[in-house]
């Protein structure tokens, strides 16, 4: 399938959907200097599995990274050359780590969140016989109708007509096709279970239909009823990390920090997908604001301003309310009206991924590789032996021309690192002044050990601070002993 984003100036929306049955890859030709789009690729469709819903964002990464044994493929060379930001989804493989896809370090890779809007529809179960009746479909001849995936339900049609279906969550197709098979066999309301893995952000929560099966077993008339109250704005807890949004690390390049941010991607009325298309959206005015900026100057723009505060002033949360994990954040949850603004960018040339790509298996004698760590990226990514690890950076001065930054490095507290950066001060004259710095990550002796004994230990991030403007980088960090690497928990502190 094809997803063609193009925003232009007006944010106007164009998608172009298409099956293909071989691999390829397309990017928007000759783009005026204020368009940006979201690079994405033909793939096949699933043979196991109906298009609906985001579905397809599952296997996007795999164009983006060749294989050892692949050429790499110049198409995302070509949109970076001609100013193009690639934007995607990490996927819908979440909550569990390791699932990021779309991780190439030349992509905004944007994961999902709530925003502060909700559509309120509470479940009545009582008993009143001009209530619609409320059933489970399942019976043992059809043990997955209770699913409601496609197909499923033809031969239980009797028993959905005119009645509200419960219908199992997770192992299932997404929900809006799971609905419209109820409304095809004539079922006049679905309530979508959650499993205890979605924790509190879509459908019925774990311990409610608990209470709903068991109302349902406990009569033999059970009926409800749903009060639709409309849209709600304010929740104070958003932006929360969905469920859903596929996590960190990549295993394939562990020396970038994926996703980068995260955006709206929950109660979206229109767009897909919705998550990157905000992103880009907001990428698009940027680039209107400022048509000299590269891709990777506009995506820095987005990483080292985004919040990682809700709307109440505390960390950002995860699907279960528990403080999310920087590999479910990335950055932090983008802030278009302060990306305008960053002060700093860290710049990527699109010759400066040569280097990158020659580390990443791909050998050519005239280039000297370099680790993915080193690239010129807004965040940080370290793998810890029992030696120091220094890294060098590169930042320009978009912000005032005369300014101050000074350096705020730190872990949590009780953590065995330290981070010292060289120098501590950096002074600019003039707009689109470089200056490059390098930070040594250590790990003292007790650090070492605990991580030996499979101990999470770090969160971090490192901050440039001028009076008018904070620069914000999360760092990410692993342990790696006897080729094993252990990740830990991490995650980006208020400036």
């Amino acid at each position: 399938m094809c997803v063609l984003l193009s925003f232009v100036k007006v944010l106007i929306l164009l998608i172009i959907l298409s099956f293909s049955e071989i691999c390829s890859t397309q990017v928007l030709e000759s783009p005026s200097p204020s368009t940006l789009a979201t690079y994405i690729v033909h793939l096949k469709k699933p043979h196991d599995t109906d298009f609906s819903e985001l579905q397809d964002l599952q296997s996007w990464h795999q164009s983006f990274l060749p294989t050892e044994t692949e050429t790499v493929n110049p198409n995302p060379y070509l949109a970076i050359q001609k100013g193009i930001l690639e934007s995607a989804s990490p996927g819908n493989l979440g909550p569990f780590n390791g699932t990021v896809q779309n991780a190439g370090p030349w992509i905004l890779t944007v994961g999902a969140s709530t925003i502060d809007r909700s559509f309120k529809a509470p479940l009545g179960l009582l008993n009143p016989t001009t209530l619609p009746p409320l059933v489970y479909p399942t019976t043992s001849n059809h043990t997955l109708s209770e699913f409601c995936n496609q197909r499923t339900l033809a031969n239980v049609r009797d028993m959905v007509k005119g009645k509200v279906v419960l219908c199992q969550g997770r192992g299932g197709e997404a929900g809006i096709a799971r609905g419209a098979e109820v409304k095809k066999y004539g079922g006049v309301a679905m309530i979508l279970m959650n499993e205890e893995l979605d924790g509190y952000t879509i459908s019925a929560e774990t311990h409610q239909w608990l209470q709903i099966k068991a109302y349902i077993n406990s009569t033999s008339t059970p009926t409800a009823t749903i009060l639709y109250k409309g849209t709600q704005t304010g929740n104070s807890s958003a932006p929360i990390v969905l469920s859903f949004s596929s996590r960190g690390p990549y295993a394939a390049i562990p020396g970038i920090l994926k996703p980068d941010i995260i955006g709206p991607g929950g109660n979206i009325l229109g767009a897909w997908p919705s998550d990157s298309s905000f992103s880009v959206s907001s990428a698009a005015l940027l680039k209107s604001s400022h048509p000299d900026w590269s891709p990777a100057a506009i995506k820095s723009a987005m990483m080292t301003t985004a919040d990682v505060l809700d709307h109440e002033d505390k960390p950002i949360l995860d699907y279960n309310y528990a403080p999310a994990e920087l590999f479910a954040t990335g950055a932090g949850h983008v802030n278009p009206s302060k990306a305008n603004d960053p002060g700093l960018v860290y710049d990527i040339q699109p010759d400066d991924y040569i280097p990158y790509l020659c580390g990443f298996k791909y050998k050519d004698k005239e280039i000297k590789s370099i680790p993915e760590s080193q690239l010129n990226y807004p965040s940080f990514s370290i793998t810890f032996g029992s030696s120091p690890q220094v890294v060098t950076r590169t930042v320009t001065n978009v912000g005032s021309a005369s300014s101050n930054y000074t350096v705020k490095g730190c872990f949590s507290r009780g953590s065995k690192h330290s981070i010292q950066v060289k120098p501590e001060e950096i002074v600019f004259t003039k707009l689109k002044q470089t200056a490059t710095y390098k930070v040594t990550f250590s790990l003292d002796d007790e650090g070492y050990s605990q991580s030996a004994g499979h101990k999470l230990f770090a969160r971090g991030s490192l901050q440039w601070i001028s009076a008018e403007h904070g620069v914000s980088s999360p760092i990410s960090v692993a342990f790696k002993n006897d080729d094993r690497m252990l990740l830990l928990t991490v995650s980006s502190l208020k400036p």
